[in-house]
């Protein structure tokens, strides 16, 4: 056994690869680590810690009381966002029956003939063929 453990002069530290003494060595080796607290059983020992808290805060949140709180906030914002609202609507409101179609320049005019005029903020007419119409 002694022999064993030495190198190989062929590169294998334990002997051939597939040897009685390197499964010796191997198992003892894995055998040595799983029993060390730093081995693969403290990776899944901190995702269960981390599942178990993840559970605990889960049961902890109380989705009741969250809805109420959201309910409760959003009712003392509405004070003071709803005249702002009525503001920005009553702006919007006066500004479109302010001006008529004519000031806007969305007005086109039509002869007996089908052709399209436009008026210009003078009062003078401006001939538009693209708007003509076929009769």
């Amino acid at each position: 056994a002694a022999g064993a453990a030495t190198a190989d002069p062929r590169g294998a530290p334990f002997g051939a690869p597939h040897s009685t003494s390197y499964w010796h060595v191997y198992n003892r080796a894995r055998r040595a680590h799983q029993r060390s607290p730093g081995g693969p059983d403290l990776r899944w020992a901190r995702q269960q810690a981390e599942d178990e808290f993840r559970q605990r805060y889960r049961e902890a949140f109380d989705r009741e009381r969250y809805q109420r709180g959201f309910a409760l906030t959003f009712f003392r914002l509405v004070p003071f966002l709803a005249p702002i609202w009525l503001v920005i609507f009553m702006l919007s409101l006066r500004r479109g029956s302010s001006r008529p179609a004519l000031e806007q320049g969305t007005m086109v005019t039509y002869d007996s003939t089908g052709r399209a005029y436009m008026q210009d903020a003078y009062g003078r007419l401006h001939r538009l063929p693209d708007f003509d119409r076929q009769l």
